[in-house]
């Protein structure tokens, strides 16, 4: 009996939402190079997969805008920090009774602290655009030297670069968002492996049926595909490796225990 090629069970139902989407969006690559009448592939078909495939990618977009969200967080309390120490500076020298010169200084720059004073209450949007103000007020000519006396400086420099990335990531955020709401990873994932699956049928078929010529070419392809899905797997049992040393793991949305249709061919 001739023997045939296969094609490997890719097992990613189980791969957490990134790492699916790696490797169907490499696997679409490889399939999409060849071919297609070839393989009795509808460039339909194609199309449908190539959609799920970049509802996944923009859902890791979603994710990523989450964990913005939290490092935003983080540039916000480092901001108030910074924002009380200066406050807290200001008002303590202002009662330094040692050293006159700090406390003249303190009482100058006053006038320009003041207003600002209760900042870190504010809403995130308010704050962001009040610590600009409170900057450039730090910035004339006249408060530049009381700043220094009072070695407020380095706060101050600070204080800049906190607000900026705070900026930064806050348009990151914005821009990740602009898609929409999209479907949840778990009702997604199983459309995107339902079109790999119908497609490998189809090139599994056309490699049975093919002829002599069609099948060597056919094969190579299986043999890449077979490579793909290898290094997939080998990828997702280093992370789960690493994470078993750690935390026990906790399944991503849309990871499911087993895989129901990942037979191979």
């Amino acid at each position: 009996m001739e023997k045939l090629l296969k094609i490997e069970g890719k097992n990613c139902s189980k791969y957490p939402n990134a790492l699916h989407a790696q490797f169907h969006n490499r696997m679409h690559a490889l399939i999409a190079g060849e071919e297609l009448a070839t393989l009795h592939l509808s460039d339909a078909l194609l199309k449908e997969w190539r959609e799920y495939i970049d509802i996944e990618v923009s859902i890791n977009r979603e994710a990523t805008a989450s964990i913005l969200s939290k490092r935003m967080q983080e540039k916000d309390e480092e901001r108030d920090q910074l924002l009380s120490y200066l406050f807290n500076t200001v008002s303590n020298e202002r009662l330094n009774s040692v050293d006159n010169e700090a406390r003249e200084a303190a009482e100058r720059i006053g006038y320009a602290v003041d207003p600002y004073k209760g900042l870190q209450s504010e809403a995130r949007d308010a704050e962001t655009l009040h610590v600009i103000g409170l900057l450039e007020d730090l910035d004339k000519t006249e408060a530049k030297p009381d700043v220094q006396l009072l070695g407020l400086a380095p706060t101050v420099a600070r204080l800049k670069t906190v607000n900026k990335e705070y900026q930064d990531l806050q348009t990151e955020r914005m821009t990740l968002r602009v898609e929409g709401k999209l479907p949840s990873a778990r009702e997604i994932r199983p459309r995107t492996d339902a079109a790999y699956e119908l497609v490998c049928c189809y090139v599994f078929a056309s490699y049975v049926l093919g002829t002599p010529e069609v099948r060597t070419a056919i094969e190579s392809l299986i043999l890449r595909m077979n490579q793909l899905i290898g290094e997939a797997k080998t990828a997702y049992n280093l992370s789960l490796g690493q994470k078993k040393r750690g935390d026990k793991e906790v399944p991503e949305e849309g990871s499911t225990k087993g895989d129901q249709t990942d037979s191979g061919f």
